[in-house]
C-alpha cells in the first residue's frame, strides 16, 4: 500500500466505514501503514483530513490479504453509496462517481485535487500484485443531488 510520511499509531480512530458493495462495516484505522491495515482500512498516513472538513479524505485497504477489506473495490457502480460515521455519531454519505488505475507510487494520481470535498479509496491492482493502485472516488451526497438536479 502507499505509505506517506507520518507516524502510525496502530489504533482505530473512532470512525467507521460501511459499504454494501464491499460488504463491510468496520473501524477505520489511523494510518495506511501495513500493521494498521491488517486491522481495517486506514486513513492515509500524513493526510490529517476527515469527512466534514470539505477536502479530500483518502483511505487505503488491502484486496487479498489482511482482511481483504477492499477486495471488491472494482465492483462500485455510479451512484453506489458508502457511509462514514464519526466518533460523535455523525453520518456522512458519499456516492461513487468514477475509478481509475495508477502506478503504485503515483501519489498525484491517487490524491488529485486535495482541496476538493471527496472520499478516495485505494487498493492494489491487479489483485495480489503491487504494481498499480485501483482508485475509487466518491462525492458527498449533497454534491451528488446537486449534480442530478442540474441534469433534470
Amino acid at each position: 500500500m502507499l505509505v506517506l510520511v507520518g507516524a502510525a499509531s496502530a489504533a482505530p480512530t473512532g470512525w467507521t466505514l460501511k459499504s454494501d458493495v464491499l460488504g463491510i462495516n468496520v473501524d477505520v484505522q489511523s494510518s495506511s501503514e501495513l500493521p494498521d491495515l491488517a486491522n481495517g482500512p486506514g486513513f492515509y498516513t500524513g493526510i490529517p483530513t476527515r469527512p466534514g472538513m470539505g477536502v479530500t479524505v483518502a483511505i487505503a485497504g488491502h484486496r487479498t490479504t489482511h482482511g481483504a477489506w477492499f477486495n471488491k473495490i472494482d465492483l462500485f457502480r455510479k451512484g453506489n453509496s458508502v457511509y462514514m460515521t464519526s466518533p460523535q455519531g455523525r453520518v456522512f454519505r458519499y456516492r461513487f462517481i468514477r475509478s481509475r488505475v495508477v502506478r503504485e507510487n503515483d501519489v498525484n494520481g491517487i490524491l488529485r485535487d486535495l482541496n476538493e470535498d471527496k472520499l478516495v479509496f485505494s487498493a492494489c491492482t491487479p489483485k495480489g500484485q503491487r504494481t498499480h493502485r485501483y482508485v475509487a472516488e466518491f462525492i458527498p451526497e449533497s454534491k451528488w443531488e446537486e449534480l442530478h438536479q442540474k441534469r433534470r
